[in-house]
């Protein structure tokens, strides 16, 4: 079972979590910002005295977190996390999380910054499809009640050492707003990222066996939720249908574990970038795997194509005194230069492009990237591309041209088909295997396995994934649920005048269709002010309205007629009563007199040229 863990760098821990006695509990009403989605969270705070989200230490209010406190900060983060994923699901029953801030595991190489997952599976019970194992939270959901009363729905720590842990290098950065400096790691991003793991954005498959949970000597267990919608693309075949031994292997088929769902299908081309990357070298190396990585720095590859003879940087970390790489593309297999500098002094010795070996020997390669502060101390204009160890170790071998470029009718992170990688990597690396995104995702996804510098709070993919697995929103499903005004299944509409909105509001005034009743209906460009717009309240613009509209000379409300200066008809009366000095249609009196003389005139012509 993957144990989600949120992480800097590769290596994960276990999750293993002693849970202490509850100090407090925070209640979040559900956000109404669409009434399609709305749920409910219990935020119960497992923090001693004077720790985690009890800590005292002053702070200033940042990024609109206006907390004056660390602890007060951070749960003001949960909060604010809770309330976005509040928008985007819909449950009856309130979601419970037991949250700390604690001591997680961390290296010279790799902090753990945060892990979740659900407090257990729930299955076979009335109201859950048959044989399926759901997380908790979801299944109640579903069943629309709390099938295990009392307890919590999911489990979450966060590193509560973690300037210790980065020997002062790094700290959490508190603020809403996505700002986080180079120094500091952005609370909100990695709780929305382990929240999304609690609320059922995991496998519960063994990724090393492929063995079901539930699995038992009389049991061959249940698939879950989430593994229902992986797919093999390489074998053609579902995790349900498979073997223990086929998953197992499928965890592992780099770049052929795809999601199959409708609605992150539907999602990817509107979040994703065109132009996936990839290598061709000649001659041809059966052994190649070709797995890429992009970099945060420097042109992609959707850019235009590199064409040069593979070449290995020496010295081999690329800080040194470069030979000339005029019309080559270099490969670094190591070294502790940043990969930035490593580029920037490659490409001022002549080089077309970069490749940077994975350190860590696993693919698919780690994306690469670097802090604001290196891009702009070392500005590039080629590309960087990361490679697999293995491939590096071929390429390494002398003699072949490489061809980079980007398939262009290929969104970045997904297969030929449009299906999204998951992070199936040689080898299963605990906690990050299979339960995230494929890093190669461009732009980066909240649920990727690692933290990303180019920080994103956009949850779209994460929503329609939830919506796959079971978190399907009340509204359109044809009864009115919570806040709802109306719903009519299907025949929902944003377009048929008077029909219920795709939001399940009644239609209305300002939802830009001309319903019954309505003259006019301009949306947001509805006004009150503005000259021959549709009114505020769905009335056209006419005279007698207190605005001057195309066609109208003056106009002064209901003091039309009672002045010297707008008639009822919205033309200025003339400056005197001893001429007209009327234009046709002005109004009452001579004006008047004169369009009728007119008319009779036409008459008498008309009858004349009759009786000629």
């Amino acid at each position: 079972m993957s144990n989600c863990g949120f992480r800097c760098g590769r290596a994960v821990a276990p999750v293993g979590v002693a849970w202490p006695a509850l100090a407090a509990w925070v209640a979040l009403a559900a956000w109404s910002g669409l009434a399609q989605a709305s749920a409910t969270f219990t935020i119960k705070n497992l923090d001693g005295a004077g720790q985690g989200f009890n800590d005292p230490t002053p702070a200033a209010p940042v990024g609109g977190n206006s907390g004056t406190t660390l602890g007060q900060q951070r749960m003001n983060v949960f909060l604010e996390v809770t309330g976005i994923w509040g928008k985007l699901i819909d449950s009856n029953v309130p979601i419970v999380i037991d949250a700390n801030f604690g001591s997680l595991s961390c290296s010279a190489s790799s902090i753990t910054l945060g892990q979740a997952l659900s407090t257990g599976f729930e299955f076979n019970v009335p109201g859950l499809p048959p044989d399926m194992l759901f997380p908790e939270a979801l299944a109640d959901r579903i069943a629309g009640v709390d099938l295990a009363p009392g307890m919590s729905d999911i489990q979450a720590t966060f590193n509560g050492d973690l300037a210790a842990c980065s020997g002062g290098e790094e700290d959490w950065y508190y603020g809403f707003d996505g700002q986080a400096s180079g120094a500091q790691i952005d609370l909100v991003s990695v709780v929305l990222h382990e929240l999304g793991h609690g609320l059922g954005f995991f496998s519960g498959v063994d990724d090393t066996t492929g063995e079901l949970a539930g699995a038992s000597a009389s049991s061959r267990g249940f698939i879950d939720s989430f593994s229902a919608h992986l797919f093999d693309n390489g074998t053609g075949q579902l995790w349900s249908d498979m073997s223990n031994a086929e998953r197992a292997a499928s965890a592992m088929n780099v770049r052929h574990l795809v999601w199959q769902g409708d609605n992150v299908a539907a999602m990817a081309p509107q979040v994703l970038a065109l132009g996936a990357p990839r290598i061709a070298v000649s001659p041809a190396l059966a052994a190649l795997e070709g797995a890429l990585a992009e970099a945060n720095f420097g042109p992609y590859l959707s850019a235009g194509p590199v064409h040069g003879r593979v070449v290995v940087g020496n010295p081999v970390d690329g800080c040194g005194q470069l030979p000339s790489y005029a019309g080559e593309v270099v490969l670094f297999q190591g070294g502790d230069c940043p990969s930035v500098q490593k580029t920037s002094l490659a490409e001022s010795v002549g080089a077309l492009a970069v490749l940077i070996a994975d350190p860590d020997g696993v693919s698919p390669p780690s994306s690469i990237e670097v802090p604001l502060g290196q891009k702009t101390m070392f500005p590039v204009s080629i590309p960087t591309i990361g490679v697999t160890l293995d491939d590096a170790d071929l390429l390494a071998g002398g003699g072949e041209t490489a061809t980079l470029d980007a398939d262009g009718t290929r969104l970045v992170g997904t297969d030929a088909q449009g299906r999204m990688y998951l992070y199936a990597s040689d080898p299963i690396i605990e906690g990050s295997s299979v339960s995230h995104w494929d890093p190669l995702a461009r732009p980066n996804l909240t649920e990727e396995p690692n933290a990303s510098y180019e920080v994103s709070h956009d949850m779209r993919m994460e929503a329609a994934l939830m919506r796959d697995i079971g978190w399907t929103p009340f509204c359109g499903n044809g009864q009115i649920d919570q806040a709802e005004q109306c719903d009519s299944g299907t025949a929902n509409s944003d377009t048929t005048p008077g029909a219920c909105r795709t939001d399940c509001t009644l239609a209305h005034c300002g939802d830009g269709v001309v319903d019954p009743g309505e003259g006019c209906d301009d949306g947001a460009a509805n006004s009150d002010t503005v000259p021959g717009a549709c009114h505020t309240t769905c009335v056209a613009p006419v005279c007698g309205d207190g605005i001057v509209d195309p066609g109208e000379a003056c106009d002064d409300g209901a003091a039309n007629g009672t002045t010297p200066s707008c008639d009822l008809h919205c033309n200025i009366p003339p400056a005197s009563s001893g001429g007209c000095g009327c234009g046709v249609g002005e109004g009452a009196g001579s004006g008047e007199m004169g369009v009728w003389l007119l008319v009779g005139l036409g008459l008498l012509l008309s009858k004349r040229r009759r009786t000629s």
